[in-house]
């Protein structure tokens, strides 16, 4: 599993050598929060597969984690292959996680 990170908000993640149906891989990515006075709420506004109908892909945030002020949070997304593809044109898929960063205390 590998990440790009577009922006503050958003990665790219690339999963190779998922053979089997149900087979998971799964990452942990560490998010900073540089502000020195406000924590967020991390939450996942969306994930987008491309081609669809290949992977699933869940994370871990749930309705949303805090993140103090000046601290980390870690994210862990785990890709799942929901069926097989049928040709090697759909044996790999672009995965982009987009988060969402909620100000607390403003």
């Amino acid at each position: 599993v590998s990440a790009s990170i577009a922006n503050d908000l958003t990665a790219t993640i690339k999963v190779t050598g998922l053979k089997e149906v149900n087979e998971t891989a799964t990452a942990t990515y560490t998010i900073k929060n540089n502000d020195t006075t406000l924590a967020a709420t991390i939450a996942q506004k969306s994930v987008t597969v491309d081609p669809s109908g290949y992977f699933e892909v869940t994370t871990d945030l749930g309705t949303g984690k805090t993140l103090d002020a000046e601290g980390t949070l870690e994210v862990v997304v785990t890709v799942k292959l929901a069926k097989m593809p049928v040709s090697s044109d759909n044996s790999s898929a672009n995965i982009t996680v987009n988060l969402t960063a909620t100000p607390i205390g403003q």
